[in-house]
């Protein structure tokens, strides 16, 4: 009989693999390593989990600094600091404006290339205050969308994000800082103390708690400029769940040509933008709890080890969804199953029919199916027909 697959494959693509490692050969090729490899190992593993609970406490605390809000209106709103900022430099560009204008009056040539000089500043100055204007309501919009964003968690928690995410996390709760000449908002560079847990990689040692300091650079919003923290990448992750929902029902051995073309798939969409980050995340998908996280997305070498890992693990489910009908259980169990049908409308009898995990008897009015493991009656089928049509289900 087909054994049931041991993955719980919901239509929401969530949830893909939950066993994936119990028949990861990337764990005991991991698990093996000696040596420098194995300390190369453990510190990059322990850079991707400090990165990784920097990205989840940004986002984490976006989440909790939002809750003070009665609406994304209110955050929105420009703090006392970032009103300073902004009136300090209207000042600043009144005050050169004034200047450069003053300048222009006193010169008697105004075709002169003294004056075009003095012409072009003031455009600049008009420029650069037209650009402090769309990138204050540039900024303003780009609040609520990253709030709303972090809390319906559409951004990867990957530590490649983390920066990015303290970024937004940093213009809701504090924001800007000052104003630059071109009009851009400038964000001070500061420092987060994080608590992650480092787990051995080896699986040699408990999982240690520790207090890490994290340094963010300083950066500036510029209105159509700036990066925002990348989605995850659900794309990626619903072909990954398509190649498996395809494999598990899938007769025969996976051929060489299927196994090259599959691995180059993988390797295209692995090489993605951000597409290897989000599904190497502990965060991210269950898919990489068990099966991906054990890689560091910032290793060169590790997406085509992954997408190798990723056909063997296809290799290893193939064929493990396909339900077999009647006719199937018939012709797998023939011998056994022409002695069941041979019982049926005759008298009890005490001889028990193995099939599998199955014990099977006829009871003088209904084949009665026990498990063998636990001793629990599994069903009670009146005919023949009956019970082969329900034995497919019961197996699995």
């Amino acid at each position: 009989m087909a054994k049931k697959s041991n993955i719980d494959l919901p239509l929401s693509g969530t949830d893909v693999v939950s066993s994936a490692a119990a028949v990861s050969a990337v764990q005991n090729r991991f698990l093996n390593l000696t040596g420098t490899a194995a300390d190369a190992y453990k510190e990059a593993m322990k850079g991707k989990a400090i990165r990784e609970a920097a990205a989840k406490q940004s986002r984490n605390r976006t989440n909790a600094y939002m809750a003070n809000f009665d609406s994304y209106v209110d955050v929105a709103e420009f703090n006392e600091k970032e009103q300073q900022a902004v009136l300090n430099q209207a000042k600043k560009y009144r005050s050169q404006y004034a200047e450069l204008a003053t300048e222009y009056e006193k010169i008697s040539d105004l075709t002169s290339a003294e004056a075009g000089e003095v012409q072009d500043q003031m455009q600049a100055i008009k420029r650069n205050m037209e650009a402090m204007r769309a990138n204050l309501e540039s900024y303003a919009k780009y609040k609520i969308q990253f709030a709303d964003n972090n809390k319906n968690k559409l951004y990867s928690s990957a530590g490649e994000n983390a920066e990015k995410l303290r970024q937004g996390q940093l213009m809701i709760d504090t924001g800007f800082s000052g104003i630059n000449d071109d009009g851009s908002l400038r964000f001070d560079a500061i420092s987060d103390t994080i608590q992650v847990a480092i787990p051995d990689p080896m699986g040699k040692s408990d999982i240690i708690e520790e207090k890490q300091i994290i340094s963010y650079d300083g950066f500036d919003y510029s209105a159509n400029k700036y990066e925002s923290p990348f989605f995850k990448n659900t794309e990626a992750y619903n072909t990954l769940d398509t190649a498996i929902r395809k494999q598990e029902l899938l007769k025969g051995k996976m051929t060489e040509n299927e196994e090259r073309a599959l691995k180059e798939v993988f390797i295209n969409i692995l090489n993605e933008p951000n597409a290897f980050a989000s599904l190497t995340s502990e965060d991210d998908f269950r898919f990489t709890t068990d099966f991906l996280s054990k890689y560091d997305a910032s290793n060169p070498n590790a997406v085509k080890e992954a997408a190798t890992e990723i056909v063997d693990y296809l290799k290893s489910i193939r064929g493990t969804g396909i339900q077999e009908n009647g006719e199937d259980i018939e012709l797998r169990y023939a011998p056994q199953l022409a002695s069941l049908k041979a019982k049926q409308g005759k008298k009890p009898t005490n001889e028990t029919t193995i099939i599998e995990s199955f014990k099977i008897n006829w009871d003088g009015k209904q084949y009665v199916v026990v498990n063998r493991n636990n001793g629990i009656t599994e069903g009670y089928f009146p005919t023949y027909q009956s019970l082969v049509n329900n034995l497919s289900v019961l197996q699995k």
